[in-house]
């Protein structure tokens, strides 16, 4: 416990020339953060998983929490925000009737859920260029794995050949061809 303690109070960073330091919490890139926001978050969830909502899933910090009614999210957001008075929750609404979650999209209608893979409104979009002097594989690399993220992540047809273009037009604007990647071996 003792050494726990003395990495936590180990918050100083650097930025522009000064030393800051971190209080409360966890500074980002400190090994033991993922750990103890797990622990953390365990702690906070126990009260919220008693109500059982329809849907509770959580990585690291984002919570996904679906309820049938708008009078028990109100209660679940409550209680995921009383433990502690420096950490609070936000919570997402859904547009068009897609609800934001990660690197996705999720919709239930006609009792069936729907996931479709998306990059968040503040994303400009970029990859590691084309024209880049990072070797080919690398390059590769990144474009394939977005593109079965993109389409790995969705749960039909239809979503998945609009995640599908959306990799496609990601891939065009850093400089990877139509021609070059989702045809060929190497890029798909």
């Amino acid at each position: 416990m003792t050494l726990i303690k003395e990495c936590l109070n180990c918050n100083i960073f650097k930025w522009s020339g000064h030393y800051f330091s971190r209080k409360p919490g966890l500074a980002l890139g400190q090994r033991l953060a993922p750990v103890l926001a797990i622990c953390f978050m365990s702690r906070i969830e126990s009260p919220v998983t008693v109500h059982m909502p329809i849907i509770y899933c959580r990585y690291i910090d984002d919570c996904c929490v679906i309820t049938s009614t708008q009078q028990e999210m109100d209660v679940l957001f409550d209680i995921l925000n009383r433990p502690s008075q420096h950490i609070r929750f936000t919570r997402e609404v859904p547009h068009e009737g897609w609800l934001p979650y990660l690197n996705t999209q999720m919709k239930i209608s006609g009792g069936r859920y729907h996931v479709k893979w998306c990059r968040e409104s503040s994303s400009k979009y970029i990859l590691l260029h084309a024209k880049s002097a990072h070797p080919e594989a690398v390059k590769r690399a990144i474009v394939r794995n977005m593109y079965r993220t993109a389409t790995g992540v969705c749960t039909g047809k239809v979503e998945r050949e609009e995640s599908r273009k959306l990799a496609c037009e990601i891939a065009n604007l850093n400089g990877y061809g139509q021609h070059r990647w989702s045809g060929s071996k190497a890029y798909s």
